[in-house]
């Protein structure tokens, strides 16, 4: 197994962000709280709205309700096991929604991404870090760069091999774009952390298994831990990301 967290891009994922931006999924986040999303995830909404009312649509948002299933649904986006007649669907949709020609025009801004999110896990040794707390992983970390939806929260996904967090770029405040990952390093560990540990702590626990000694040693005297510090959004300028 890798002693580092895997930084990736993934079309099956991207799949599960593409199918929320043709839902009303943008409208509801803003509704919840207002923000300037990537300027992919605004292309993309433009892009597949035309394709709102295809049923893969609707059962991804269905899927996705409040927010409470995005895990579920990135999970069955991750592994290809979509339920009943959904998987047709969704392959119905790849090939409708010219879902290769967006990945094409938009790869430039997925490449930034990635080469950002790689520079930033060059600063800690999260897996390490990870390791203290909950002892040897049985599935591998890896980091997928999110520029689609949700925009405004982590998502965490599995497979038998693999535990995946979907993380969107640092949010800044009102109208302004969001930060590139490697502007804003330790909020990006930090949140990396976040969904790492607590989809670790779920699985521990729908499992029945304690945290390790170290763990527990840890816990009384913890050390401090410079990525674990949640900045708040500031103000920047307008850029091109």
């Amino acid at each position: 197994m890798s002693s580092a967290i895997e930084v990736r891009l993934d079309d099956r994922l991207r799949v599960a962000g593409a199918l929320l931006a043709a839902s009303e999924w943008p409208e509801r986040e803003q509704a919840v709280k207002a923000y300037k999303p990537h300027r992919v995830a605004e292309h993309a909404h433009r892009y597949f709205a035309p394709h709102s009312s295809h049923p893969a649509v609707g059962g991804a948002l269905a899927m996705a309700g409040d927010g409470t299933g995005l895990g579920a649904l990135f999970t069955h986006a991750l592994n290809g096991s979509w339920p009943g007649e959904l998987g047709l669907h969704v392959t119905s949709f790849r090939s409708v929604a010219n879902l290769e020609t967006f990945w094409a025009e938009t790869q430039a801004d997925w490449d930034q991404a990635r080469a950002d999110t790689e520079e930033v896990m060059t600063r800690a040794d999260l897996r390490q870090f990870l390791i203290d707390l909950f002892g040897p992983p049985s599935r591998a970390f890896v980091l997928v760069p999110n520029l689609l939806y949700p925009g405004q929260r982590s998502i965490a996904a599995s497979s038998a091999s693999e535990a995946v967090v979907c993380l969107p770029p640092p949010l800044a405040w009102g109208t302004s774009p969001p930060w590139r990952y490697k502007e804003r390093p330790d909020e990006v560990l930090a949140k990396l952390s976040e969904a790492c540990a607590r989809f670790l702590f779920l699985t521990a626990c729908a499992a029945g298994r304690p945290f390790s000694s170290r763990a527990r040693k840890s816990s009384r005297s913890p050390a401090p831990c410079s990525f674990c510090a949640r900045p708040r959004a500031t103000p920047r300028a307008t850029s091109s990301w």
